[in-house]
């Protein structure tokens, strides 16, 4: 089944008259370092950090769906786009978000997900990818680290 490809078209809208930026159609969001971000999370604790990945994921998750099935996205929609589509869609969050690019690996029968130029801490990525795949899918889901390398992360 052919996907629509992910358009980052107005996925971004500076409003400087008032000082915001929005995502898509979501609340203000904040461009912040990745650096301050780091340190953030690192002074937050294990805890908060995952509170906030998941909170970022969620979002993410939702606008996902959104795409791929309409405002009032069922997860049959969701569940029926190929999987390269919803790689391609997820991968542009992460990417208009800033923390890194996403792509996807077969691994014999296994589906691996690497993040490559990841700017975040890996607690961080973790809990968002799964509260993204949770809100899009209605599923839940596990991120375990298999391998990291310098700026890329695989998980699965």
């Amino acid at each position: 089944m052919p996907f629509a490809p992910f358009d980052p078209t107005r996925a971004v809208t500076f409003d400087l008259s008032s000082g915001q930026v929005h995502l898509q159609d979501s609340l203000a969001t904040v461009i912040v370092p990745a650096s301050a971000l780091a340190d953030l999370c690192s002074a937050a604790g294990d805890e908060a950090t995952a509170r906030f990945g998941r909170a970022i994921g969620q979002a993410m998750g939702k606008r996902v769906a959104g795409r791929l099935g309409g405002p009032e996205a069922s997860r049959t929609e969701v569940e029926t786009s190929t999987i390269e589509g919803f790689v391609e869609h997820l991968g542009g969050e992460f990417a208009l978000t800033g923390m890194g690019a996403l792509s996807l690996e077969r691994w014999g029968r296994a589906l691996v997900f690497v993040l490559d130029r990841a700017t975040a801490p890996v607690l961080l990525v973790s809990t968002l990818f799964e509260a993204a795949l949770e809100s899009a899918t209605g599923r839940s889901a596990r991120c375990i680290r298999v391998m990291e390398e310098q700026s890329e992360l695989a998980t699965w």
